[in-house]
């Protein structure tokens, strides 16, 4: 088991994303995020339940926020941004766009991770092989995306995974 509580605060932090330029040509743009903090708690665990099964889990929890962000900008806010806009859009001086006290991009409030690995043992007559490990995971995390420069809260994804991997008699590769 591994526990870990964590309070981070980011100067100088930079986003970068799709957007349009002065003149209405998409470009991939960097812009200064200024400062955020971020703090929370994640807590994961491996149990094996047998010598063949092993269960494992993960959960962390994150408040973020972005304390000043900031940034130029020539096409208005989202209208399903938080954000807010102000001065010129759709002119060469351009507008600001302000989401300071937002969630940082990308940074689930919870996510949790939840697997389990089971080993088939082969017999060693099958080349050295020890053993097929065959697993499986799914994960419930919660997005944010930049869309037109603007960060949009989306809702909670899950994810998958399986596999197998074969190992060696002496374990030194698999």
């Amino acid at each position: 088991m591994n526990a870990e509580l964590f309070d981070w605060h980011y100067t100088h932090q930079q986003v970068s994303g799709l957007t349009l330029d002065s003149i209405g040509n998409l470009v991939f743009a960097t812009v200064n995020a200024g400062t955020s903090d971020s703090k929370g708690a994640e807590v994961n665990i491996a149990f094996r339940a047998t010598p063949t099964t092993q269960f494992d889990g993960d959960v962390q929890y994150l408040d973020s926020s972005y304390t000043n962000f900031v940034f130029p900008a020539f096409l208005p806010p989202n209208p399903s941004s938080a954000c807010t806009g102000s001065g010129a859009f759709f002119s060469p001086a351009g507008g600001r766009i302000n989401c300071s006290g937002l969630p940082l991009l990308g940074a689930s409030k919870w996510t949790i991770n939840l697997g389990v690995d089971q080993t088939v043992p082969l017999p060693t007559a099958i080349g050295s092989w020890r053993g097929l490990v065959a697993g499986i995971a799914a994960a419930r995390i919660s997005l944010s995306i930049i869309s037109r420069s603007i960060i949009s809260r989306v809702t909670p994804r899950e994810m998958r995974r399986s596999g197998i991997i074969r190992r060696a008699i002496n374990g030194r590769w698999s």
